[in-house]
């Protein structure tokens, strides 16, 4: 018996291409709930649609979503893109529905997250958490950006296997710092994609 891909790996802008792609599939009727896991096949920094960024020998990829920049390569990206009409009437109630479900599924691996309630802002995404982030004592746990679209939406969310860098340590925390095996994460965010919280 074949085994259960839990991810596919594709080039960085290979991955953003695929959900663009996906919101406008949805947004045409051409595509139902579409739900995402993937890694990235090499190091690279994400950022927001509205933001420029350019580093010398770092590839950079822009998001159709927006929010600041984001380390990629140690981390599992996944993306949510339906009808707004299936899970609210703005892009609050959706984000506020769509983060319910991942603390949920935290708290079913034993992990008590909290939203953040305090408003904060910087270009470096995992600098430090803004309002409506999930995070665990204090320290990101779950990076995310939303797009709307007339009829749909589109949220990329990246959750770090193990720290790219030792100094994000007192300002995100990672699967490894929590004892979570990734699998066990996996399988459990594959429920939520189901639909099955």
């Amino acid at each position: 018996m074949r085994k259960r891909v839990l991810y596919e790996v594709l080039e960085p802008y290979e991955n953003m291409k695929r959900d663009e792609e996906n919101l406008l599939k949805v947004e045409k009727g051409l595509k139902g709930r579409v739900f995402r896991v993937y890694k990235w096949s090499k190091f690279c920094i994400s950022c927001g649609y509205s933001q420029r960024l350019e580093l010398d020998g770092i590839l950079v990829v822009k998001r159709p979503t927006g929010g600041g920049y984001l380390y990629h390569g140690t981390d599992i990206s996944f993306s949510l893109v339906d009808l707004k009409e299936n899970w609210g009437k703005n892009h609050r109630e959706i984000y506020r529905k769509y983060t319910n479900l991942l603390l949920k599924l935290f708290k079913d691996l034993g992990i008590e997250a909290q939203v953040l309630e305090r408003k904060g802002y910087s270009l470096l995404c995992y600098d430090y958490p803004s309002i409506g982030e999930i995070t665990y004592q204090g320290k990101k746990l779950v990076c995310s950006a939303m797009r709307t679209l007339k009829r749909s939406f589109l949220i990329q969310s990246t959750v770090y296997v193990k720290l790219p860098k030792e100094e994000f340590k007192e300002k995100l925390v990672s699967l490894e710092d929590l004892g979570v095996k990734e699998e066990e994460f996996l399988k459990k965010l594959w429920e939520v994609g189901k639909g099955k919280y």
